[in-house]
């Protein structure tokens, strides 16, 4: 029972921690507003839609693919960033984890929705990876 309860707390720990330094990594990138290819609103809409499809139980995937197949250009990926701003995914009831739009789909998705995700930022000509 205690070994299993410490091996618990480390895993969580460790998980913690690594999500701290993936945000702290994270930097801003400025918007071209001319250079959007969405209605202004649309922006705060995806932000919300990609937050209730991680927040919670499971990952709304079909959700986040879809928004990021619209996605044309890196300013629309900026744009989108800069809506989501900072939030508390919340999982079993209580605050699970803090973060940006990168952090949380870096700590929501797997391995093949990462790569996914990757190639259509890589698409759109963005630094950024998952």
């Amino acid at each position: 029972g205690i070994i299993l309860v410490y091996w618990l707390y480390t895993q969580i720990k460790g998980g913690v921690s690594a999500i701290v330094e993936r945000i702290e990594n994270v930097t801003e990138n400025p918007v071209e507003d001319d250079n959007l290819t969405q209605n202004p609103s649309w922006y705060n809409g995806a932000a919300n839609n990609l937050f209730n499809a991680m927040n919670g139980w499971g990952t709304g995937w079909s959700d986040i693919k879809g928004i990021f197949a619209i996605l044309q250009n890196v300013d629309d990926w900026n744009e989108i960033k800069k809506q989501y701003g900072t939030r508390t995914l919340e999982h079993f009831g209580y605050a699970d984890v803090v973060g940006n739009l990168v952090a949380h789909l870096q700590y929501e998705l797997d391995s093949w929705e990462k790569e996914h995700i990757n190639n259509e930022l890589m698409r759109i000509g963005s630094a950024d990876r998952i």
